[in-house]
């Protein structure tokens, strides 16, 4: 039995932060990037590059190349918001989905000692074989195969050591560094840098605790059982934790071998289909899905089933998420745009586009695109990417799971198409969006979504009495307060604030000049060569100020 717990997470040492900081900036100028750390421009701005590190290669190409050089987090960062259009140029995107993991796997010794610490015995009680290769290695962690006493087989991932500190004191830069990290690879319409790095920093660590991905293992079994299409392997919890997962090992073909489906009797084209149709029954039916189900992180059984691997990533899509897809989706068919922009607002961030009409219309132009096509001949990742873009022009953006969710469909599409080349997702999906609309037209599922408005309405009216109450109550007595909230008002308010810092700075240089004029005049004791010592101090005050505000001046490359 596995005793050994995973320690707090503490704040990383400070020397750590340093020589780690220390490292990231030598990288970031090597790669042509060290002027975005002192000048005050946007992503669009040139940089001078390093022939030495990068060939002359483009500005995009370098961020890639510098996001691998700097490591696992980085390289993450990458990965994660690679589907991430909101967030990210068109440019970037496109060189961030050929991030790839460039650490060499680690040592049997280090394995073997992770093991022993997390099961408090030697690796031999445990299991009675164990094969000192990986089966395969990546930044975060690696696997290797093993068999346990009752002579099942088993895959061991293993946390890589010394991955959360490295982790910890990287995030804990980039906390620090959001400015920068905003002028090197965000849109110039991107706001909250610090939101995004929090929320990066949340899913990294979730990746780092296997206890998280062993729940979602779990938690598939559970949707899945009884499914004859797919095969969900055992999580071993007894002998897992937050660094160590042991699951059964499913021994199958690889996606795309060509020559093993041959061998083994399959078609591949049933299987293309089999592959996109558990990826729409994540979707539609449970709202919980594989974030990333590109052929590496998929298993061929011989039987013809299909497992997934690599559970750290997860979407969910709330039934309300899903409702509005199917509507969208009908709206397409029915070739209704005002019904398409409802369901598209109703899927975004924020409420209303800054201009309604000129977002209709946009709708409508891109509704006319696919007016006359059948439903079935339409490309519905390619019409999502459309409508994504569309969004993005108002000025609007989705939630974050629904970029996974185009993500996992594109990636899913592209499964099939390198299986089947005439694959046709629509002809997949369509079955799915008939039987979720018929699913929500049922009389007494209808009924019951009734019952629970009605409630919810019949609450609010009992609760409105005493609400409002409590608000004149506070209305008389002075503590009503209205909270104003701007997007820009704290940017706004840090340059007012520079703004004065600098006309102040200035009003004093000013006036140590004047002094040091009138002291001058005057004559005041004690004299240098007929001069008063207190004229040259402040003279020489006044000098060094000014131009300590030149140098502030010309460093924000405002001038």
């Amino acid at each position: 039995m596995a005793t050994a717990t995973r320690p707090r997470a503490d704040r990383p040492p400070h020397r750590s932060v340093l020589l780690r900081t220390g490292d990231i900036l030598r990288q970031v100028a090597a790669y042509g990037f060290g002027s975005l750390l002192e000048r005050g421009e946007r992503w669009r701005s040139k940089s001078k590059v390093s022939p030495e590190k990068t060939g002359g290669e483009s500005r995009w190409v370098r961020v890639r190349l510098l996001l691998e050089s700097l490591g696992p987090t980085f390289v993450k960062m990458g990965q994660m918001f690679s589907n991430r259009p909101d967030l990210l140029p068109e440019e970037l995107l496109i060189e961030l989905r050929k991030l790839q993991d460039k650490v060499p796997g680690f040592s049997f010794d280090l394995v073997k000692a992770v093991l022993e610490d997390h099961y408090g015995r030697p690796l031999d009680e445990v299991f009675v074989s164990f094969e000192e290769v990986p089966a395969a290695s990546a930044s975060v962690a690696q696997v290797h195969l093993a068999r346990l006493a009752d002579g099942r087989r088993v895959a061991v991932k293993v946390l890589r050591p010394g991955i959360e500190s490295l982790v910890a004191t990287d995030l804990e830069i980039l906390a620090h560094v959001g400015p920068w990290f905003e002028r090197l690879i965000l849109r110039s319409d991107v706001l909250d840098t610090r939101a995004i790095i929090q929320e990066f920093s949340r899913n990294l660590m979730k990746e780092l605790d296997f206890r998280q991905e062993a729940l979602h293992l779990e938690r598939f079994g559970v949707l899945f059982a009884g499914d004859q299409e797919i095969l969900v392997p055992k999580v071993h919890h007894s002998l897992s934790g937050s660094r160590v997962l042991v699951m059964d090992f499913v021994d199958g073909l690889h996606p795309l071998d060509w020559a093993g489906y041959a061998r083994v009797g399959l078609d591949r084209k049933e299987v293309a289909g089999r592959g996109v149709r558990l990826l729409l029954k994540q979707i539609f039916i449970h709202g919980f899905f594989h974030a990333d189900p590109h052929p590496g992180n998929l298993i061929i059984v011989p039987d013809g089933r299909i497992c997934f691997l690599d559970f750290g990533l997860m979407g969910q899509l709330p039934s309300r998420h899903r409702e509005k897809l199917e509507q969208m989706l009908l709206a397409v068919s029915q070739g209704n745009p005002t019904a398409l922009a409802a369901a598209l607002l109703s899927l975004g961030n924020q409420g209303i586009p800054a201009d309604p009409q000129a977002f209709e219309d946009d709708v409508e132009a891109l509704l006319a695109g696919v007016s006359h096509v059948p439903l079935h001949r339409i490309d519905v990742t390619d019409f999502l990417e459309q409508a994504v873009s569309l969004l993005l022009t108002h000025r609007l953006s989705l939630p974050s799971n629904l970029y996974l969710l185009v993500k996992a469909l594109l990636t899913i599409e592209g499964f099939g198409r390198m299986l089947d080349p005439d694959f046709d997702l629509v002809s997949v999906l369509e079955p799915f969006l008939k039987a979720s609309m018929a699913s929500r037209m049922d009389p007494l599922k209808a009924g019951s979504r009734g019952a629970d408005s009605l409630l919810g309405y019949l609450s609010l009216a009992a609760d409105l009495p005493a609400e409002i109450r409590s608000t004149l109550q506070q209305v008389r007595q002075g503590r009503l307060k209205l909270e104003f909230q701007g997007d820009d008002l704290e940017k706004i308010l840090h340059k007012a604030d520079k703004i004065s810092n600098r006309l102040a700075f200035s009003l004093i240089v000013t006036g140590g000049l004047l002094a040091s004029s009138l002291a001058l005049q005057s004559k005041i004791p004690p004299l240098w060569n007929d001069i008063p010592v207190i004229a040259i101090v402040g003279f020489m005050g006044s000098f060094l100020l000014g131009f300590a505000l030149l140098i502030s001046i010309w460093r924000s490359g405002r001038f």
